[in-house]
């Protein structure tokens, strides 16, 4: 429920049958194994609430296709996700500092990286397990990720555009979606037209 602050250690350890599950926004972390062996669990996303993820956190979650971490995450810790293997797409929030060595361990279908942080967390060769698949990295930063030691042995490398983008007077905020950008703008004292300048 709402108010959890943390999911201890072992919480829901080898809970095979559990398919899903919602973490509300009052935890800040996810404990050591407090997932582990749970095989029937599809997909998961973790809150911007959440900082840390700890040891085997989600290890052996062999059902697991997807994951969204939110943009709180600093640390991934080791073999957080190892042997989740179908893994297939993870997003990393842009608070990401570091990734520790087996983080996705036995990921072999790991092929879908979107990483939102500025600049790349640091991490170790054996952080991910498989380095042919795509690197998605922030724009203004790409050459950061593809100098890395780490991150730069990917194969491949595309461009994603930030979260939010807005004038420097906040007058426009363009939030893109999947397929639309919606843009506001005050409505006191508006204008009767705008003109749109996109600039790369």
């Amino acid at each position: 429920p709402e108010g959890i602050k943390q999911i201890a250690g072992g919480a829901f350890s080898f809970c095979r049958s559990l398919s899903s599950v919602t973490i509300p926004n009052s935890v800040t972390s996810i404990e050591n194994h407090a997932f582990a062996d749970c095989s029937s669990l599809t997909s998961i996303t973790i809150p911007n609430s959440v900082t840390s993820i700890g040891e085997w956190a989600f290890s052996s979650c062999s059902s697991l296709t997807s994951v969204t971490i939110g943009n709180s995450v600093e640390s991934i810790d080791y073999y957080a996700f190892s042997e989740c293997s179908n893994l297939g797409k993870i997003i990393l929030g842009s608070s990401l500092k570091e990734i520790s060595p087996y983080a996705f361990e036995e990921c072999r279908k790991l092929i879908r990286i979107y990483c939102y942080a500025v600049y790349p967390p640091k991490a170790d060769e054996n952080s991910f397990a498989n380095y042919n698949g795509y690197l998605y990295a922030p724009c203004d930063n790409l050459e950061e990720y593809s100098t890395n030691i780490v991150f730069g042995s990917f194969k491949n490398f595309e461009c994603i555009s930030s979260d939010e983008v807005s004038t420097d007077e906040d007058e426009v905020v363009v939030d893109p979606g999947t397929t639309d950008v919606p843009i506001t703008w005050p409505t006191e004292d508006s204008a009767e037209t705008y003109s749109i300048v996109i600039t790369k």
